[in-house]
């Protein structure tokens, strides 16, 4: 008899704890997260008994309802024989709904509208918006509505890069920058290689094939104030391509038909390795495809009375498409 009524006692105890869980669970939302009680969730928590009024209250102050009580809900909530406090505390207690918090897309497009409107943008303007956290997509389409006063420069490019900037951003402003002054019509414009400047432990090469030789320095061997001097020639060799890495086009650049030519100035050590490349001139988004090449290209090195020395040479390199 006594084993009867201890695991009767424990059933009752076990019913009661899992009442009291189902009761959370109802008044809680079934969420894990606080949140306004439901009607539905504290009619049933009434219906089902298991509380205090007391507790009950406690609840209710906690996390409030998310419904105003109608004269309908009182009379209702008076039908299951809940205590009257206990419903002018539901009345008080109302807790409106947050508003539902935007996508990721919702709140891109919000930030976009925000800054589309305004005169073109500056190089500050720009690197001011990276730097207080505007992603460089938003910053794409607000270039694209907006514009930008300022041309792309090597120099701009890093700056921007630097900020956080993308190479899809720079491509965008690359298309978005004014176009350049024209031409004075009085002054012919010329295009034409500029030659290395060779120094005196540093020559010059060609890109492809022998370069003209270069003219060789002139030593004199007496004082000026001798009646006569004697030049002696050096030997000079220049450095010479022998391994050249294919190209690869930028996808940005295939996709918004980006092309032309990237110039760069190229350092070459005493073992023909390409020790520095500095874009001159060409598209960003070139630019870098430019140099990452021609860092891996080998040279013979320059030969001063055969003796390898370090050279400097100007590079062109043009990204044509190629039809499909």
């Amino acid at each position: 008899m006594n084993v009867i009524r201890y695991q009767g006692s424990q059933m009752l105890r076990l019913a009661s704890a899992a009442l009291t869980i189902s009761l959370n669970l109802l008044l809680l939302g079934q969420s894990p997260a606080p949140r306004p009680i439901t009607r539905e969730g504290l009619l049933k928590a009434v219906q089902i008994g298991g509380l205090t009024s007391q507790e009950l209250s406690n609840y209710i102050v906690s996390l409030g309802v998310d419904f105003k009580l109608s004269d309908d809900d009182r009379s209702s909530f008076a039908k299951t024989g809940l205590d009257l406090s206990v419903i002018e505390i539901i009345s008080t207690n109302y807790r409106a709904p947050e508003p539902p918090k935007p996508t990721e897309a919702e709140a891109e497009a919000s930030q976009v509208a925000q800054l589309s409107n305004g005169k073109p943008l500056t190089q500050d303007d720009l690197v001011g918006h990276l730097k207080s956290g505007v992603k460089p997509g938003v910053l794409e389409k607000v270039v694209e509505k907006r514009g930008i006063q300022f041309g792309i420069t090597q120099e701009s490019a890093k700056t921007i890069e630097t900020a956080g900037g993308t190479r899809s951003l720079l491509g965008v402003l690359f298309l978005k920058q004014p176009p350049p002054p024209e031409p004075t019509q009085n002054k012919p414009q010329i295009s034409q290689q500029v030659p290395t400047t060779v120094p005196s432990a540093q020559l010059g090469s060609a890109l492809q094939g022998q370069a003209p030789p270069v003219k060789a320095p002139q030593i004199l061997t007496t004082p000026p104030s001798a009646p006569s001097t004697i030049a002696v020639t050096k030997s000079i060799i220049q450095a010479t391509l022998l391994k050249r890495e294919d190209l690869i086009y930028p996808a940005l650049a295939k996709r918004e038909k980006i092309s032309g030519v990237v110039r760069c100035e190229v350092t070459i050590d005493d073992k023909g390795m390409v020790t520095k490349v500095k874009t001159l001139s060409g598209h960003p988004v070139l630019a870098a495809a430019a140099e990452d090449s021609i860092r891996r290209w080998k040279y013979s090195p320059a030969k001063l009375d055969s003796k390898a020395v370090q050279s400097s040479t100007i590079v062109e390199v043009n990204f044509k498409p190629v039809a499909n």
